[in-house]
């Protein structure tokens, strides 16, 4: 396994509904390119170079071990999407490349969550934040 990965991620908070079950707020807070680092559990935004925690959401997973760490209004990084389904511009790759060799470095990042959820869909709702799957063309045999 690979230590970084490039991928797109959604940085979201969790409400917790009735019942006390955790529900991502996925429609509200877009996908990011991030640098993903698995040994650390971080992920840093690529266009803003601040950290999130990552969460896997795998059901069963989360329900045992992940769940524990949400906090109330605090953001964190899911819903992993490889590159390949909605692909990178070149300037982005670059970024995360030296992002990678910060990290390389030893650098630490400001954590993404030391502004409120509001300022940060304020911060990010001029970028073009829309996911656009690419969509896989299939080989029909007639």
């Amino acid at each position: 396994m690979k230590k970084y990965d490039i991928c797109w991620l959604q940085i979201c908070p969790f409400d917790r509904l009735e019942g006390g079950i955790l529900k991502p707020n996925r429609d509200d807070y877009p996908y990011r390119l991030c640098v993903l680092d698995r040994e650390s559990s971080i992920a840093i935004d690529v266009k803003d170079e601040v950290s999130y925690e990552y969460i896997r959401t795998s059901t069963v997973y989360f329900l045992n071990q992940e769940a524990k760490k949400v906090e109330k209004d605090k953001r964190y990084a899911i819903m992993e999407i490889n590159l390949y389904m909605k692909g990178i511009e070149k300037e982005d790759y670059i970024r995360a490349n030296k992002i990678i060799n910060k990290l390389n470095a030893g650098k630490e990042f400001i954590d993404g969550n030391s502004i409120s959820n509001e300022e940060y869909l304020k911060n990010i709702n001029n970028e073009n934040n829309k996911v656009i799957l690419k969509k896989r063309k299939w080989n029909k045999k007639k």
